[in-house]
């Protein structure tokens, strides 16, 4: 699948989900651009594909609870391919989850409540 059709940021998606509370969804941006350098280090570690499922699957929720739909995408097929042991998918993977965080920051930066 490719995940460039897909939209980076749909904070209506959060929105929803969080009973259209903006500033709850304000809060959990920050929390997210703060950890996110941390999650994304960790999943370029070296690990067993294992802690690498793991660390992804994290990550992968957080991304998700504030409407990041193309990262989060990535993010799922990342964690696929660590489950099945599919290593050949997992360089292109990654590099796909910097290129994704790269796009949802901007617009993550640039939301604001209306």
């Amino acid at each position: 699948m490719s995940h460039e059709t897909l939209p980076v940021f749909a904070p209506e998606v959060a929105l929803e989900r969080l009973d259209q509370d903006e500033a709850l969804l304000g809060e959990i941006i920050t929390l997210l651009v703060e950890d996110a350098p941390a999650q994304l280090e960790a999943i370029r570690a070296e690990q067993s594909l294992r802690d690498l499922e793991r660390v992804v699957h994290g990550f992968r929720g957080a991304v998700s609870n504030v409407g990041g739909v193309r990262l989060t995408a990535v993010l799922r097929d990342l964690e696929d391919a660590a489950r099945a042991g599919q290593e050949q998918r997992l360089r292109p993977l990654m590099d796909e989850v910097s290129g994704a965080w790269d796009e949802l920051f901007a617009q993550l930066g640039a939301w604001e409540p209306s």
